[in-house]
């Protein structure tokens, strides 16, 4: 009788054949973009650290937000953060898992998010009209009073970080030179619809017989007072002149031509008067400033004598200049 008859015969068994496709695990380059979170712009300047598998690697993002690459790394756990104004973004985390696939470099984003607005300001000489390098500036919160200063680059630029529903002046702080007090303003600003806000900030020339215009100095109308915002531009002339001890000024107000003629020139000699008690209550010499009225004779704009015009435009016509009378 033969046994296990009809019966199949068992076959040992064999590992099964895998059929798909092997993932590929390569060194890859690494591609960093930083963008700001809130109005997802490409951020330049961030920081950007790569660290891992013996790499430790630091760029800085160039205009479309991109760090360089860091060529050819080797699968494994990676940490990579950006930072930018003291703030640092997520941290991303690479595995290697990140490594399979047939492309060649791995791309990946992180957002920064910081809810200040930048100032992107320019040092400019007012006669050139090109930038200055190396001119110091200060940025003062016109509420807190607070302040700090910083160097334009060597294209003449400068950059601070500004707060939310914030007004600020900015001047440039620099022996020898004059600056315009400018004003820049957060108030209305959207910071998911904007990042940067942008300045240009004429330095002149310190120099005999040259004349200026201060900008953002007003009267009210038929007025002689001191507005707190004319009190912040003449905060400005107070420091050009203790920085430059030889300067002497005459400083020269300017009415509108509403009014009568001889009226408005006594009125322009008291807003001078006023202009100059000002700065030598903050401790310049009496002896340096000359206070000079010229009424409505010197108008900017066609709103002479019974000419229909703005209040805007009459505004322009109450304005405060200075001359420099000497410096050596």
């Amino acid at each position: 009788m033969t046994f296990g008859k009809g019966q199949r015969e068992v076959v040992p068994s064999r590992p099964l054949k895998y059929d798909g496709v092997k993932p590929v695990i390569q060194n890859k380059d690494l591609q960093i973009v930083v963008k700001d979170k809130q109005t997802q712009l490409a951020l330049s300047g961030v920081t950007v650290s790569i660290v891992g598998e013996g790499i430790e690697e630091r760029s800085i993002t160039d205009a479309n937000g991109q760090a360089n690459k860091v060529v050819a790394i080797k699968p494994g756990n990676y940490e990579v953060i950006g930072e930018k104004n003291g703030i640092k973004t997520p941290i991303l985390y690479l595995s290697a898992e990140d490594f399979q696939g047939s492309a060649g470099t791995i791309l990946r984003e992180i957002y920064h998010d910081d809810p200040r607005f930048t100032l992107i300001g320019e040092t400019f000489d007012c006669d050139l009209q090109r930038n200055l390098p190396n001119i110091s500036t200060v940025l003062t919160n016109t509420e807190t009073k607070m302040n700090v200063s910083q160097i334009s680059d060597a294209e003449g630029k400068f950059i601070y970080q500004l707060e939310q529903n914030s007004d600020y002046s900015v001047v440039a702080n620099q022996q020898g030179r004059y600056s315009q007090t400018e004003f820049v303003s957060t108030k209305g600003l959207d910071r998911s619809q904007t990042l940067y806000v942008t300045l240009k900030l004429g330095v002149c020339e310190l120099k005999n017989d040259a004349e200026f215009v201060l900008k953002n100095i007003f009267y009210d109308f038929d007025k002689s007072g001191i507005r707190p915002d004319a009190a912040l531009v003449l905060d400005n002339v107070v420091a050009i002149l203790k920085q430059n001890p030889t300067l002497k000024i005459e400083l020269s107000s300017h009415t509108d031509s509403r009014g009568n003629d001889d009226y408005n020139l006594k009125l322009s000699q008291r807003r001078a008067d006023a202009a100059v008690k000002y700065i030598v209550s903050k401790g310049i010499s009496a002896s340096r400033v000359v206070a000079k009225g010229y009424g409505e004779k010197r108008l900017l704009n066609r709103c002479g004598n019974g000419v229909q015009c703005s209040e805007e435009e009459h505004q322009i016509n109450r304005r405060t200049e200075i001359k420099i009378l000497e410096y050596h």
